[in-house]
Order: structure tokens, then sequence, then C-alpha cells
């Protein structure tokens, strides 16, 4: 309810760029329901951001809204690697970045109970069942 919805948009306002950036989002797009702010989310992950870092959001979406369970972000740094077409994995193409910095605030990142410090230990999943629409 409510407290999903402040989740999602304050996370989106964080994840703005600049000043200008978030100024332009509060006066001209500010979301007035869940919907449209997963809607805002998923313009500012994929419409504003360069194609690479767009597919690999598409893709970390794709994964974590189909799995059956919750994915490690090493799960998913795998998937990344690993080519069905050349039956090759190539560690290079790991993503550099963080999948709650490419994905923003579509996912949530759950640290390991065992080893908080391990990133790559970490769940991740849809911020809720409701944004897999």
């Amino acid at each position: 309810g409510m407290f999903l919805y402040a989740s999602v948009v304050l996370g989106n306002l964080q994840e703005q760029g600049s000043e200008a950036d978030l100024e332009d989002e509060l006066c001209e797009h500010f979301p007035n329901g869940l919907e449209q702010a997963y809607h805002r989310v998923a313009v500012r992950i994929l419409e504003r951001a360069p194609p690479r870092r767009c597919d690999a959001a598409m893709k970390i979406l794709r994964w974590i809204s189909c799995a059956a369970r919750p994915l490690h972000w090493r799960e998913i740094q795998t998937l990344f690697c690993i080519s069905p077409e050349n039956a090759i994995c190539d560690g290079k193409k790991r993503r550099a970045e963080h999948c709650k910095d490419i994905c923003g605030s579509l996912v949530e990142v759950q640290p390991c109970n065992l080893e908080p410090s391990d990133v790559s230990e970490s769940t991740l999943r849809l911020v809720h069942t409701t944004a897999k629409r």
C-alpha cells in the first residue's frame, strides 16, 4: 500500500542525476499512484539510460521476475557471463555496477545473513509482486 508507494517514489527521487532532474521529477512527473510510480522508475531506467545499461536492466528484471526463488547477485553475474549460442563463459562480462544501481527501486536487495558484507551473496527480488506488471 502506501509504504510501498512511498518507498518506490523516494527511491526514484534519490536516484535522480542532478538537482534539475529532481525538480523536473517533482514538478512535472510526480506519480499519483503505485502504477505511475513504477512507470516513472521504468522510464528512468529503460529510456534514459545508455543502451547497454538498459539491456542489463531488462535482463536482470526478466531473470528475477521469472525465477522460482530469489537469485543471488553472483548468480545473476554468472548469467551475464554465459553465452549459450557460443557455449562459452566469459568472466569479463560481469557487471561493474551493482544491481541496485542498474535497476533502482524496482528491486530489493537482501544481504546474506552469514556474510552481510559480501555483496555477491545478497539476494535480489522485485520490490513487490505488483512490479511485474
